[in-house]
């Protein structure tokens, strides 16, 4: 009798199986331990088998130091390989047991429920986290991130290595501005947000339709005296030039939108550099 699909599938889970316990077997007899192993897959950059290790040597320690110390690695697992959604779950289901921890743990929890939300631009709940937390460091993180640039300084007083947020500005142009000097000059607001590609496309387009609806113009008040291309030329050329200060605006804000992103990113890098919360006593 040949065996169906459905019987075969099932006997190679279970083949599976007995050969993963077998190697687990292999692995303590011959004096292999897994947190060699999990170590070896971190080392890789490995992390999601990494996880599953450290998932499973917290089964076996379901309390104690040994479960903690689980817990930790597979929250600095989570924050590595950028699984913030995952994490803040992760976080979430043992905030319970946290509340019958020392105060140094449950600040660590916070900690890191903190951490996950920052990332996902839960602002408001990630400060809320810390501020439970009492951690100044990341504290002054979010109030730099919202413009809080004082109290960031305040919170990071009592902290060397860090950047002054009262200082540390980002470069801005002046949106208004911007659309003015292109209303004036086509294409000089973009050059004045740093777009010099994009200023000279716009003083190609518009200078273009431009002479060519002032030639249309002579054209038609001299010989045809119908002026619809006239004004179907001007009606081009003005498409271009709204076209071309809507532009220079829009240029000037995403230049005041990514000198603040390196600013933060420079903030992150100062923070993110130090050690993480830590849920063992060290």
């Amino acid at each position: 009798m040949v065996p169906s699909a459905s019987t075969t599938t099932r006997l190679f889970h279970k083949h599976f199986y007995v050969s993963i316990a077998f190697l687990l077997t292999a692995s303590f007899t011959f004096g292999l331990k897994l947190d060699e192993y999990v170590r070896s897959l971190e080392a890789e950059g490995d992390w999601y088998r990494a996880i599953g290790v450290w998932k499973e040597i917290r089964f076996e320690n379901p309390s104690g130091v040994a479960y903690w110390e689980a817990e930790q690695a597979i929250l600095v697992d989570l924050w590595a390989a950028k699984q913030y959604e995952t994490g803040l779950k992760e976080v979430s289901q043992i905030e319970s047991s946290l509340e019958s921890e020392p105060p140094y743990r449950r600040q660590a929890g916070l900690s890191w429920k903190g951490l996950f939300q920052y990332e996902l631009s839960r602002f408001p709940s990630a400060e809320y986290s810390w501020s439970v937390a009492q951690a100044p460091l990341y504290l002054g993180l979010v109030e730099a991130k919202t413009n809080r640039n004082d109290e960031a300084k305040e919170h990071w007083a009592g902290l060397t290595s860090l950047p002054d947020p009262t200082t540390l500005k980002a470069d801005s142009r002046n949106p208004a501005l911007a659309a003015g000097l292109s209303l004036a000059f086509p294409g000089a607001g973009q050059v004045y947000a740093g777009h010099w590609y994009d200023g000279a496309q716009a003083l190609t387009l518009v200078g273009f339709f431009g002479f060519s609806t002032w030639g249309t113009y002579l054209y038609d008040s001299k010989v045809s005296g119908n002026y619809t291309f006239t004004a179907i030329s001007a009606g081009i050329s003005m498409f271009f030039e709204i076209a071309n200060v809507y532009g220079a605006y829009k240029t000037a804000e995403f230049y005041n939108q990514n000198q603040e992103r390196k600013r933060i990113s420079l903030l992150e890098n100062a923070v993110f550099s130090r050690p993480l919360p830590s849920l063992v006593n060290d």
